[in-house]
C-alpha cells in the first residue's frame, strides 16, 4: 500500500523563495503521476527503491531517465512529465513544490533547468543534509512558514553546493542584470500598485521595452508581470480584508480596482471564494478578553 504525508503551506507573499507543498511517498509498484503540466518548480529526493521519469525537454523530446536512490529530479513550470516507481523496487522520495523570484536563479547555480533535470552528488554528507532539510519540511506542517521557509533555503543551499564556487559565481554574474531588472519592476509595483497602472508603465520606468521586459520576468519569477500585479494587489486585499473595518469598494479601490465587480471577480478567481466570505473565514480575534470575530456584515 501506497504511503505519503504532505504538508500545505498556507499562501504567503514572500517574494524570494516560497513554498507551496511539501511531501513524503512510499509508493507502490508502478504507481505513476502524469502526463501533467505544474504552475511551480517540483523537486523530488529518491530515498530509496528506484523508478523513471520521463522528462520533456525545450525541444519537445521526451528523455526517459532511469533513476535510484541517492538521485533527484526537478520539473519546471509548465513542462510535460510522466514518472512511475519500478515494478520490483518501488521508490520512496521526499518532494518540494517553491517558487519565487530566487528560484530560478537558485536552480541555475544548482546546474537544475528543465533540459538538465536530473541531481546526482557523491558527497554522501551533502545528501543526507539535503534529505534531512525536505523531511522537515514534510513531517512539520505545524511549524510557522517563516520557519518553513528557512528550512526551504536550506534545502536549496545543499541543492546549489554540489557545484564548485567558480560554476557558482559565473552563473550569478551571467543573471544579475536580469534580476536588476526584475527587481525594479517590483519596486515600481510596491510604490503603485492602488494606482491604474500598465505593464507599459512598468517597462518605461524600467527604460526597456514591454516585451524584453515581460521576457526577463517569466523567467526570473516564472509569472508574466500582469499575474505578479494581480497576485500582489490582491494580497495587499487581503491584509486589508484581515486587519482593517473598510468597506469591500474601498478596499477595492485601495488594491487598485477602481471597479468592485472586477476586484470580486479576480479575488474569487485566486481564492475560489468572495471578499466578503475570506474576510469572515481569516478575519482574526480583536478581542482577546471575549474571543470574539469581528465580521463585516
Amino acid at each position: 500500500m501506497e504511503t505519503d504525508k504532505l504538508l500545505t503551506l498556507a499562501q504567503e507573499e514572500m517574494l524570494d523563495l516560497r513554498l507551496y507543498q511539501a511531501g513524503f511517498a512510499a509508493c507502490e509498484p508502478l504507481h505513476y503521476y502524469g502526463p501533467v503540466k505544474r504552475n511551480h518548480f517540483l523537486f523530488h529526493l529518491i530515498i530509496d527503491g528506484k523508478g523513471t521519469l520521463q522528462s520533456t525537454r525545450s525541444t519537445g523530446e521526451t528523455v526517459d531517465y532511469h533513476l535510484n536512490k541517492g538521485s533527484g529530479f526537478l520539473i519546471v513550470p509548465e513542462q510535460v512529465n510522466t514518472y512511475y516507481a519500478d515494478r520490483e523496487l518501488p521508490w520512496s522520495y521526499v518532494w518540494m513544490e517553491f517558487d519565487g523570484l530566487q528560484a530560478y536563479h537558485l536552480l541555475k547555480l544548482a546546474g537544475l533547468s528543465q533540459d538538465s533535470p536530473i541531481f546526482r552528488t557523491p558527497n554522501d554528507h551533502l545528501f543526507r543534509h539535503l534529505q534531512t532539510e525536505m523531511m522537515y519540511l514534510a513531517n512539520n506542517a505545524d511549524q510557522s512558514p517563516l520557519n518553513l521557509l528557512a528550512h526551504t533555503y536550506l534545502a536549496v543551499d545543499y541543492l546549489t553546493k554540489r557545484h564548485n564556487d567558480d560554476a557558482l559565481n559565473a552563473y550569478a554574474r551571467s543573471d544579475q542584470r536580469q534580476l536588476d531588472y526584475v527587481l525594479r519592476a517590483i519596486e515600481f509595483i510596491e510604490y503603485h500598485y492602488a494606482e491604474p497602472i500598465s505593464v507599459e508603465d512598468i517597462a518605461e520606468f524600467c527604460n526597456l521595452s514591454r516585451s524584453y521586459l515581460g521576457a526577463v520576468f517569466k523567467k526570473m519569477y516564472s509569472k508574466s508581470i500582469q499575474e505578479f500585479l494581480i497576485n500582489y494587489r490582491l494580497a495587499k486585499a487581503t491584509e486589508m480584508l484581515r486587519f482593517s473595518s473598510d468597506s469591500i469598494k474601498l478596499i477595492a479601490e485601495k488594491a487598485g480596482y477602481a471597479n468592485q465587480l472586477n476586484f470580486s471577480r479576480a479575488f474569487q478567481k485566486r481564492f475560489t471564494m468572495a471578499p466578503s466570505e475570506w474576510r469572515r473565514l481569516n478575519r482574526p480575534c480583536l478581542d482577546p478578553m471575549e474571543g470574539i470575530n469581528i465580521h463585516e456584515a
